[in-house]
């Protein structure tokens, strides 16, 4: 690490099982290489989501429920396990705790806790407030 530099004394949070964890930045070559290893997969599952219609199951054909349930299943199922080993991938303090976050932690706890690492890799509000003054915010 570089000598001379400030480090945050304070790191974004996630809360995991009751525990609360810091998600901490990674070095630029260590978060492009993350961002690359979930940047097919994750394009994917947000096209599927965002693609869906709206729909009233009351007026499709049960083949064409089946056959919606199908797709989205086959896209997504997996998807919170995904979330949660790129989750480990990016914070090894939380990927030390494995065992106990599988065990106690919820679902809609890595989606949040995920969420916290696409801010820190994707600081995209940042960069528009930089350059073109405007504030954005990310909560």
């Amino acid at each position: 690490m570089a000598t001379g530099r400030d480090v945050p004394s304070q790191f974004p949070q996630a809360t995991l099982g009751g525990q609360k964890y810091d998600i901490r930045p990674l070095p630029i070559a260590q978060a492009r290489a993350w961002r690359q290893s979930v940047k097919d997969p994750l394009q994917v599952i947000i096209s599927t989501i965002a693609g869906l219609p709206d729909i009233s199951l009351q007026d499709l054909e049960l083949s064409s429920i089946v056959g919606l349930v199908q797709h989205v299943f086959t896209t997504v199922a997996d998807a919170p396990d995904i979330l949660l080993a790129w989750l480990y991938a990016y914070a090894p303090n939380i990927a030390a705790d494995k065992e106990r976050i599988e065990n106690e932690a919820f679902d809609a706890e890595v989606a949040d806790a995920f969420a916290q690492v696409v801010k820190q890799v994707y600081p995209l509000g940042r960069l528009a407030s930089a350059i073109g003054g405007k504030r954005f915010t990310t909560s």
